[in-house]
């Protein structure tokens, strides 16, 4: 006769078996290959310059050292931009306000969608660091009043709407099966002269229940047994056995499933270096230069509005920052550059150097064997 039979038959479950592994390994994989890809393009978008323009002339203002540098007194630039666009991603949609004249990013808002009419934002909330309570901001604030940007990518939304019902799931096995797996478990002996001293199994199964309750609920407790009984505590031992090949599949599919949302090559995450020029190039063409453009847009109608922009002042996010160059790599296409009439000063931006405060550095220059299509010869 067995101790469960008093308690409650239950079959046995173990926590890493039924849920079982292959949950718990599937809510891994897919935080780690959603992070990493979030990850590897937060910190691409925190990498590129937020250049401003005044009358089409490049400027570096106020708004300049708002965009690259302080966003706001509690942020500087890098953290700003990885939050926005992990806020982007994983929320499908970002809000920010401007307070001030410095940018915060909610971390919730409720928006009414109007078709024909402008949205308005409310109950918009910013989490308080090192505080339990939040800031709610009693205004409603028209889309005017906000930079809003809304992902729309169906492809991330099913991956993270289908990580939070793996949550669900594992929260609920985890919660059915908590006290199976911290509760003791053993075999109960019953000999038969200590079982004739009841008169039917029902007042036996009762004797026992409240023999075994405050030895079960206790934290540590001794168990006097009479003469006839005779318990058994058995462990749990839980296989954890894993297949190495099912793991690098398992984990080789949900990766390839985010990189194809987010428009990533997969060699990128994982590291390979074949082609690495062209996954660098493809990366920032599919997946680097339309979130940029969507950051510029929504800035540029929201911030410097219409009138501004259409004078020629506006920002523009230069993704060609991201990438590291070698001057020697690259010295011979900048010569070649040089020759058709970039500034000194215009190739040292692209690689990243400061500029030169020399008049010279700012005079363009063409070689001699360049003519117009008019030709001649007359163009030295």
């Amino acid at each position: 006769m067995k101790i469960s039979d008093f308690f409650g038959r239950k079959d046995k479950i173990y926590l890493n078996e039924c849920i079982c592994i292959d949950t718990v390994q599937e809510i891994f994989y897919k935080e780690w290959a959603l992070n990493s890809a979030i990850n590897l393009i937060a910190k691409a978008i925190s990498n590129c310059e937020f250049k401003t323009y005044t009358k089409n002339q490049e400027t570096k203002a106020d708004n300049y050292y708002l965009f690259n540098i302080e966003p706001n007194p509690n942020q500087n630039a890098s953290e700003f931009w990885i939050k926005y666009i992990y806020k982007l991603i994983m929320d499908n949609e970002v809000l920010v306000i401007q307070h001030d004249n410095y940018f915060y990013i909610a971390d919730s808002f409720e928006k009414t969608d109007k078709t024909l009419k402008k949205s308005v934002f409310y109950n918009v909330t910013f989490k308080q660091e090192n505080s339990n309570e939040n800031l709610i901001l009693n205004k409603r604030f028209s889309s005017d009043d906000v930079i809003y940007t809304k992902l729309s990518n169906k492809g991330i939304t099913d991956i993270i709407d289908d990580l939070y019902s793996s949550y669900g799931l594992f929260l609920s096995k985890v919660i059915e099966n908590y006290n199976l797996q911290r509760g003791v478990k053993g075999i109960l002996k019953i000999g038969g002269l200590f079982s004739q001293k009841f008169e039917d199994s029902q007042k036996l199964q009762e004797y026992i229940k409240k023999k075994f309750e405050n030895y079960f609920k206790s934290a540590n407790s001794v168990l006097p047994l009479e003469d006839g009984l005779e318990f058994t505590e058995k462990s749990q031992t839980a296989n954890t056995n894993m297949n190495t090949e099912e793991v690098i599949k398992s984990i080789d599919e949900v990766l390839n499933q985010v990189c194809v949302a987010l428009n990533i090559p997969k060699g990128i995450i994982k590291g390979d270096l074949a082609e690495i020029k062209e996954q660098t190039n493809n990366f920032l063409t599919y997946c680097i230069d339309p979130i940029a453009n969507m950051i510029s847009n929504e800035f540029n109608r929201k911030y410097f509005k219409k009138e501004q922009y259409l004078q020629g002042t506006y920002l523009k996010v230069d993704t060609s920052t991201i990438e590291h160059i070698n001057i020697f790599d690259v010295s011979n296409s900048l010569d070649v550059l040089m020759r058709i009439g970039f500034s000194n000063n215009e190739l040292r931006t692209k690689i990243k150097e400061p500029k030169l405060n020399e008049k010279w550095a700012d005079e363009h220059y063409i070689t001699k064997n360049y003519s117009n299509a008019e030709g001649g010869e007359n163009n030295e």
